[in-house]
């Protein structure tokens, strides 16, 4: 890579730069991640983001979560969450995940994931990563957040497939990013 492209690159990961006050580069993903999941498991950030994106649907004021903050911070925590997966993403074999034994009953476990991109979530974030890129992603994060705690929908600025595919992906995300935890 060169320098120009880490120098945009670096734009993206703003939300981890400003955080820790440092070159997003020199932080470890996974103490990011640590960070966003000691609040809640992922099924439990899945119910959070649920609680999110609905009020962001419609052209009312719909926020009931409590203060407007709220919405604004779980926005930040999406966007640090983001940022924290690319940096994993881009460095595979630099954090690496256990294998697990395959279960017997997997196909009957609770999870947005294939056994596959659970077993292996560096595959999933590829996939993420290589349809969406991470600034697309970021201005996703920032429509819902916008409109969640505002009159505006996110269709004023998003099309329906974009919408689906936010609501229905970044659930995923929280698993995948997840197992690096684990």
């Amino acid at each position: 890579m060169n320098k120009q492209d880490l120098l945009y690159l670096g734009c993206s990961l703003n939300r981890i730069a400003a955080r820790y006050n440092c070159n997003p580069f020199q932080v470890n993903p996974i103490n990011v991640l640590q960070e966003f999941f000691d609040r809640a498991g992922p099924a439990e950030q899945v119910k959070s983001f649920e609680r999110f994106c609905i009020p962001a649907m419609t052209d009312q004021y719909k926020w009931i979560n409590g203060s407007p903050a709220n919405g604004l911070y779980y926005g930040e925590q999406l966007e640090m969450l983001l940022e924290s997966a690319y940096l994993l993403c881009k460095n595979p074999r630099k954090y690496p995940v256990k294998s697990l034994n395959t279960p017997e009953n997997r196909d009957e476990l609770p999870l947005l994931l294939t056994w596959a991109e659970y077993d292996r979530p560096s595959l999933f974030l590829k996939d993420f990563f290589n349809e969406i890129s991470l600034p697309q992603w970021k201005r996703q994060v920032a429509v819902f957040t916008s409109a969640s705690i505002s009159n505006d929908s996110v269709a004023d600025e998003l099309t329906g497939p974009e919408i689906f595919k936010f609501i229905t992906t970044m659930p995923r995300l929280f698993y995948a990013a997840h197992r690096f935890l684990l």
